[in-house]
C-alpha cells in the first residue's frame, strides 16, 4: 500500500544537473507537489529516503555520466529503483535511458519513464499521472 495521502504529495528530485532539477522545482508547487530534497548523487538520496518519506520521485539514471555499461543504466540506478520500489515510492524516471523502459519495469511496476529531450512539464504530467492512479488503486 502506497503511503500517498491527498493532503500531501512530497516529491525528491535525484538529479545531478542543477538546472535540470531547478526546471522541475520550480513546477513542482503550482502543480500541487511539495518539493522536500534534491539530490546530486545515489548515496546522499538513499540515506535520506527512510526520514523524508517521500510520496514521489523524479529520478535521473546517469549521474556524472559513470553509470553507463552499454546496456542501460548502471548498477547504481537499477538498485535505487529498486529501493524506491521496496519502499513503494511512484517514480518517475527522466533520463536519457528510457528506451530501456520494459527493463525498468520490470525493476519497478510504478514508473513512467520520460526522456530526457522532453521538457520537463512533461514530468510533471508524468507525476500527476502517478498520483491519480494511486487514488484508484
Amino acid at each position: 500500500m502506497s503511503k500517498i495521502s491527498e493532503s500531501s504529495y512530497s516529491v525528491i528530485i535525484i538529479e545531478d544537473n542543477v538546472l535540470i532539477a531547478q526546471e522541475v522545482l520550480e513546477l513542482l508547487e503550482p502543480a500541487g507537489f511539495q518539493p522536500i530534497g534534491q539530490f546530486q548523487t545515489y548515496l546522499s538520496a538513499l540515506k535520506s529516503l527512510d526520514d523524508l518519506s517521500p510520496s514521489f520521485c523524479v529520478l535521473d539514471l546517469d549521474l556524472g555520466g559513470s553509470m553507463y555499461s552499454g546496456f542501460g543504466p548502471g548498477e547504481e540506478g537499477r538498485r535505487l529503483l529498486a529501493v524506491l520500489a521496496h519502499v513503494q515510492v511512484p517514480t518517475v524516471v527522466y533520463s536519457a535511458f528510457t528506451r530501456m523502459q520494459h527493463q525498468l519495469e520490470r525493476i519497478h511496476p510504478n514508473m513512467i519513464a520520460v526522456d530526457k529531450i522532453e521538457p520537463a512539464e512533461r514530468v510533471i504530467e508524468a507525476l500527476g499521472e502517478l498520483r491519480d492512479a494511486s487514488h484508484q488503486a
